[in-house]
């Protein structure tokens, strides 16, 4: 839980705090929330009473706290206000509604065509948000903003995606701005590992755990970090770029500029292309009769359902590429010293648990002190939907949690 503080200039970053505390602590009084927070009982009575004038907080019973001394309940007035998330990848689009208790009320799912510029993408995009909206009932006044995640690299600060090689036309487009014009809303971009960690803590996941990385496995492969309990990003933004770990300096040939890259070993489409390559060598599977009719059809939900059923040539090459990742997830947890790894996004859904599993067993073998120390692997409480519900988080993490750096003078 992070303290407040009694200085000058904190009005925001200190409701951010009591905001926080009520909500990770429902029903917690007055006193409580001094004593959990650091604040004075007189700041805390001040911003109290500014939230309940805002509907943020409700009070809602009195009861015995200690000493025998009644004390009124504070809660989260969850339908205060809204915040919209949006995944953006190669040819699909998730969006969702959130409420402030970090709830999904309403979703869609989208197909998109690549033939789309980034700027008709970003029009179908606002189209979309719109209507959801309408089909949710929520008044426009309830939306704090829109929360987009997408492949990196981009540019948090400014929103900006800077060509990333899973939406390959994107070059320098400025995201946030456009849709910020479309929209009328307030919009963070930001990369979609990093935002599926921050959404984490909102589903429910990674409770009480003050350093974790989120794996996140889409069309390509990211890492998000929470360090000492605050979300990292880095100088530039470009922390947590998991996927360009090198695992072999000679292997095959990263856009990156690097060789063996973890994304170019691990990532769905390398999967697809290593079981193509021995399907068309005349390896026997239950794949095969699709692959002779169609090969596009053998892509990666294919090989999971295969892998699922026992297949041999499947199974062989999920976990091959499970113990990859292990080993990937074996210098994360070294360098970084976290204590939990969370896997998520639709890369994990069918074969979540198998890579489980295995990187469970590769960090139980292999990680530095591990006869010293815990290190769990779980699968992410947001499911597939990890990267829209981290979308949404987003603008939630702002609004709730602004940071003691934002109060320097610029």
């Amino acid at each position: 839980m992070r303290s407040g503080t009694n200085l000058p200039r904190v009005k925001d970053y200190n409701q951010g705090v009591i905001l926080e505390a009520i909500r990770s602590d429902e029903g917690i009084s007055r006193t409580e929330l001094a004593t959990k927070t650091g604040l004075t009982k007189q700041t805390v009575s001040v911003i109290v009473k500014r939230l309940l004038d805002q509907q943020l907080v409700r009070e809602d019973g009195i009861r015995a706290s200690s000493g025998g001394k009644r004390a009124t309940n504070l809660r989260l007035e969850r339908t205060a206000r809204y915040t919209i998330g949006v995944q953006l990848d190669v040819d699909y689009t998730n969006l969702v509604v959130m409420a402030l208790d970090g709830k999904v009320v309403a979703e869609s799912y989208h197909n998109i065509s690549t033939i789309l510029t980034p700027y008709e993408v970003i029009s179908k995009l606002a189209e979309w948000i719109k209507e959801l909206v309408i089909e949710s009932a929520l008044n426009n006044d309830k939306i704090i903003g829109v929360g987009v995640c997408a492949p990196g690299p981009l540019n948090y600060f400014k929103g900006i995606i800077h060509n990333p090689p899973a939406l390959k036309v994107w070059i320098d487009i400025p995201l946030k701005q456009l849709l910020e014009v479309q929209t009328g809303y307030h919009v963070i971009v930001d990369n979609d590992a990093t935002a599926a960690a921050i959404g984490e803590r909102w589903s429910g996941g990674a409770q009480g755990v003050n350093n974790f990385a989120f794996i996140y496995m889409g069309t390509g492969i990211g890492g998000g970090l929470f360090i000492e309990n605050q979300v990292y990003r880095g100088s530039t933004t470009y922390a947590g770029e998991f996927g360009h770990m090198s695992l072999n300096p000679y292997g095959a040939p990263c856009f990156c500029g690097n060789r063996g890259c973890i994304e170019v070993c691990c990532a769905p489409p390398a999967i697809v292309d290593v079981i193509h390559a021995r399907l068309a060598n005349g390896e026997p599977s239950i794949l095969t009769e699709l692959y002779n009719t169609d090969p596009v059809k053998v892509d990666f939900e294919e090989i999971g359902e295969a892998a699922l059923s026992g297949d041999p040539l499947a199974l062989q090459e999920i976990e091959r590429v499970a113990w990859l990742l292990g080993n990937g997830v074996v210098n994360l947890v070294n360098l970084l010293d976290v204590s939990l790894v969370v896997l998520g996004g639709k890369g994990f859904r069918k074969l979540g648990t198998l890579y489980q599993r295995i990187i469970q067993e590769v960090l139980d073998q292999r990680v530095i002190a591990r006869s010293r120390r815990d290190i769990r692997v779980e699968l992410s409480a947001a499911g597939e939907n990890a990267g829209a519900v981290g979308a949404a988080s987003l603008i939630l993490h702002e609004f709730f949690a602004p940071r003691l750096a934002s109060l320097n003078p610029t």
